[in-house]
């Protein structure tokens, strides 16, 4: 936030000197171009940093429910039950399924992502956002063979949470 703040304070220096820094007559001369000035444009008030970050986390924690993540877990067995059961159109019902909450789950956290003011904020957001689409990617979808597979989407969900709870506590 120092920095943010240093970085402020120059740029309104920068701008009263630089208003300040011309001090020649342009009629002086005959043939002179009429010397146009332009308003420095008013720089935006500095975000609070530290009120921007809560409240993105805020938010960001309540995009993902228990209730979904539930759900989520729910689909990636039911397509380790299809593979067994040989039943392709189940197993993409449960993919349509996992694909579109994490549509919506990216959805929600793209914006969010945008908004924070802190780069760590946004970095995390951005690894979250990565996890949840590799999570729905056919690639990673196929390693669910069995129900002790299913250790590997906590620990892909972990992995995305981590960057967020290092952030946002």
């Amino acid at each position: 936030m120092r920095r943010f703040l240093t970085a402020a304070v120059l740029v309104a220096i920068v701008g009263v000197t630089g208003a300040c820094g011309d001090t020649t007559d342009d009629t002086a001369s005959p043939g002179a171009s009429t010397g146009t000035t332009k308003a420095a444009t008013p720089a935006s008030p500095p975000v609070d940093v530290a009120a921007n970050t809560k409240d993105i986390c805020a938010k960001a924690e309540a995009v993902i429910t228990e209730a979904d993540m539930t759900e989520a877990g729910k689909q990636v067995g039911y397509i380790i039950v299809a593979r067994q059961q040989k039943n392709a159109a189940a197993e993409a019902t449960a993919k349509t399924a996992i694909r579109a909450q994490i549509d919506t789950w990216n959805k929600q956290f793209g914006p969010l992502q945008s908004q924070a003011a802190d780069p760590a904020l946004r970095a995390a957001l951005g690894t979250l956002i990565t996890a949840l689409t590799t999570l729905g990617s056919d690639d990673y979808l196929a390693g669910f063979k069995t129900t002790a597979d299913l250790t590997k989407l906590e620990a892909t969900l972990t992995t995305a949470t981590d960057a967020m709870t290092k952030v946002c506590g």
